[in-house]
């Protein structure tokens, strides 16, 4: 996986903070789980080209092509974006000044905030880019990629990214609106959405099959899951959790469509 110069940005975001944010101790802390983020991304890459690890459970049996691992270079755009996101926070509103330590009540709120806001408008927001206009001049650049990569899930354009980052935002801010944020979220958070969201577009089924019955299902999409909708288009919409198809159960390998 090849990091490109935008990790330049991170010293300058960095003294940003250190002349206009209140406090260093959330830029500290925001930076810190983005190199976890990094690492999160750059492991799932690393397993799914160890054939010992991935080839009896790849869902397309074949390497993406070149074209597409260029334009995926632009896959660490909303990790950049996420840590201006928090510093344009920071900046407006004193939300996020008045950390707590972690809690109970502040990981429900997180989950809440995701389950319940972000799973449905994404959802929403997702089935909308799948309309014919903005299918075109948008999300098309997130489906060229067919046979997916882990990054994959976090390739598309600047206009989409920042969506995205207005969506995602809610797990943190629901918190901190309560008076609940504390700064481990922010780890737990990004860990939670990078590792769902390299399992849906690796390209090789690291979940196991009983995680897909029962009301699991409703909590876990799995690499087969989704790769439907990368090949299919309007399949299997993630967001709001939906039944497996049975043509896509986790462990199945299948060719390209």
């Amino acid at each position: 996986m090849v990091i490109d110069s935008k990790v330049l940005l991170y010293p300058v975001l960095w003294a940003v903070a250190y002349v206009f944010a209140p406090s260093m101790d959330l830029t500290n802390h925001v930076l810190g789980a983005t190199a976890l983020r990094y690492a999160v991304n750059l492991g799932f890459t690393s397993l799914a080209h160890i054939e010992s690890v991935s080839y009896h459970r790849r869902v397309i049996n074949k390497n993406p092509p070149a074209k597409q691992l260029a334009q995926e270079l632009d896959w660490d755009t909303p990790v950049v974006g996420s840590v201006i996101a928090f510093l344009l926070v920071e900046k407006i509103t004193p939300l996020l000044s008045n950390p707590t330590e972690l809690s109970l009540t502040s990981l429900l709120l997180c989950i809440v905030g995701h389950y319940c806001i972000v799973e449905p408008v994404y959802w929403a927001f997702h089935v909308a880019l799948h309309w014919p206009k903005m299918y075109k001049e948008s999300h098309s650049h997130h489906h060229s990629s067919i046979i997916t990569e882990s990054v994959s899930g976090t390739s598309h354009p600047l206009l989409e990214t920042t969506a995205y980052l207005a969506i995602f935002s809610m797990p943190f801010l629901l918190p901190a609106f309560c008076g609940h944020f504390s700064y481990e979220l922010v780890y737990i958070y990004f860990t939670f959405f990078d590792i769902m969201n390299c399992i849906g577009h690796c390209n090789f089924e690291c979940v196991p099959e009983w995680l897909q019955w029962g009301p699991l299902k409703y909590l876990v999409y799995c690499t087969a899951y989704h790769s439907e909708h990368h090949t299919k288009f309007r399949k299997n919409y993630p967001g709001a959790r939906c039944r497996v198809a049975s043509s896509a159960r986790c462990g199945t390998t299948s060719a390209a469509r």
